[in-house]
């Protein structure tokens, strides 16, 4: 008898840009989402399932000169995931210039979504005060800026992935490749979470565990 195959609800991600947002850590997310629906066999070749959000929707051209096609952020609706992109140079630079993605991060992780901040993108997540009392990390260059701004913070500088309830931070681009994987095992199954770490990490000597991810 042909085996059934198993059925899955294609999670609803957002990638949260602007104009000085890194665009690797951004497509690299949506190439790894984007394998994992069509592994599980949710998603035809053209599709992506991630969304580009930014603060007033429209064209972003981001740091390196990409440019990008996006929706606003008060029309989004319910979501997955959320990643937060890395910051090309000074992080405090976006928190003057974007002052409502704050909030907007803030309702959003309090509807209970996922949200996955991307290096220097954790200065965002920080800024909503919903990691005071709580373990993140960020980008190593900026390890002594965070903790000086974000002192109720329980900085993890030993720890490249931190998750504390929802909120996940990721120390790197490479280091957010990893936490996807793990993230698409919890939105599909561990099969098809292996089968995207080989894809894309096929000189990965083991399987992701979730004992690499430091929590509070």
């Amino acid at each position: 008898m042909k085996k059934q195959t198993e059925k899955f609800r294609i999670p609803r991600i957002a990638a949260l840009i602007h104009s000085d947002a890194l665009p690797s850590s951004v497509t690299l997310p949506m190439e790894l989402s984007m394998a994992a629906a069509q592994t599980a066999g949710q998603l035809i070749p053209t599709e992506n399932n991630v969304l580009l959000v930014s603060e007033n929707g429209g064209q972003v051209t981001t740091s390196g000169g990409l440019k990008v096609e996006t929706q606003a952020i008060d029309t989004v609706g319910r979501l997955d995931l959320l990643v937060i992109s890395a910051i090309w140079r000074d992080p405090k630079r976006v928190l003057k210039r974007h002052p409502s993605l704050v909030p907007f991060i803030r309702r959003v992780a309090q509807s209970g979504t996922a949200i996955a901040a991307v290096g220097t993108g954790s200065f965002l997540l920080a800024e909503t005060g919903l990691l005071n009392r709580k373990a993140a990390t960020t980008h190593w260059f900026w390890f002594d800026e965070f903790a000086k701004r974000y002192p109720e913070v329980d900085l993890r500088r030993d720890q490249l992935i931190v998750q504390s309830d929802n909120l996940y931070c990721a120390g790197s681009v490479n280091s957010i490749s990893d936490l996807l994987v793990y993230l698409m095992g919890s939105f599909y199954n561990p099969e098809v979470a292996r089968r995207i770490e080989n894809q894309f990490s096929p000189e990965i000597r083991q399987r992701f565990r979730t004992t690499q991810l430091g929590s509070h």
